[in-house]
């Protein structure tokens, strides 16, 4: 409302002024009567008094300059046609700041309402388990919590996970176990949603088959061959906004323990691409 009076007010000065410059007195005309005048020849006559009084008394002929204008509009026109422009002109860039004023404002919400979406979502982080491949165990798993910290709940859509031994120059194949996957195991069950406020739950994936337990333990006790665990947790959040949450680990002895120790102890590593660990 602002900016259309002040258009308003723009162009009424605009005419204004176009007409005031306008006004002025047609010079050109004015210095050719003159001059005529003092070319044609001075008659004498008896009367040289009153003929001077009365050529001083006699109306100028020049039109006053604040009706000039009425006799040459085409000035006016011309002006006021360039001061149109001007003010069309300033309206154009009035109206694109206001556009980039908008698009700034929107930019402006849509980052305050992914911060408070981020800061609201539900977030499902891994967190591993020492290994044991203690020679009583009837079965050997690879077992791991799954936490969920946020305000919001997260909703499972699909939760996988596999474990493996494996020599040391395959522990990085981005394809170790794609097609290798099975469901992650938690007791009694994984759940279908997971509340912030929930315990961390439970999981695991099964290792050794038990045909194969007593070939493959000694190999990974004497570092020929390494236990990696890989998964993956699709989930949905209360903005109804796809999640995923991707692991993989590698299990690594320390050299300070020796092999035949019973009591042998390592930790888990990262291992493999980069987006093979992430949170999305």
């Amino acid at each position: 409302m602002v900016s259309r009076i002040a258009g308003f007010v723009l162009v009424a000065f605009a005419i204004f002024i176009a007409a005031f410059v306008a006004g002025q007195p047609n010079e050109r005309a004015h210095t050719t009567n003159t001059k005529a005048q003092a070319e044609s020849p001075q008659r004498p006559t008896s009367n040289s008094v009153n003929d001077r009084t009365e050529k001083t008394t006699a109306p100028n002929d020049d039109s006053p300059k604040w009706y000039a204008a009425l006799k040459r509009p085409e000035w006016w026109l011309v002006l006021v046609a360039f001061l149109t422009l001007a003010v069309i002109a300033w309206q154009a860039w009035e109206t694109r700041r206001a556009v980039e004023i908008g698009r700034d404002s929107a930019s402006a919400t849509n980052k305050n309402l992914e911060l408070f979406i981020s800061k609201e979502r539900a977030r499902l982080k891994i967190g591993m388990r020492p290994l044991d491949l203690a020679a009583d165990k009837t079965n050997h798993t690879v077992d791991f919590t799954v936490t969920s910290y946020g305000a919001t709940p997260a909703f499972i859509v699909e939760a996988k996970c596999g474990a493996g031994e494996w020599p040391l120059h395959a522990i990085d194949d981005p394809y170790l176990m794609d097609m290798a996957m099975t469901n992650i195991y938690a007791y009694p069950s994984f759940p279908t949603s997971i509340s912030p406020n929930a315990k961390p739950i439970e999981s695991y994936s099964f290792l050794f088959l038990d045909d194969a337990r007593d070939l493959m333990l000694p190999e990974v006790k004497a570092d020929r061959l390494f236990v990696v665990v890989r998964g993956f947790i699709k989930y949905r959040d209360v903005f109804d906004r796809e999640r995923e949450t991707r692991f993989r680990y590698v299990w690594k002895y320390s050299w300070l323990s020796a092999k035949d120790s019973p009591d042998r102890y390592g930790t888990w590593e990262k291992c493999g691409p980069e987006d093979q660990n992430s949170e999305i």
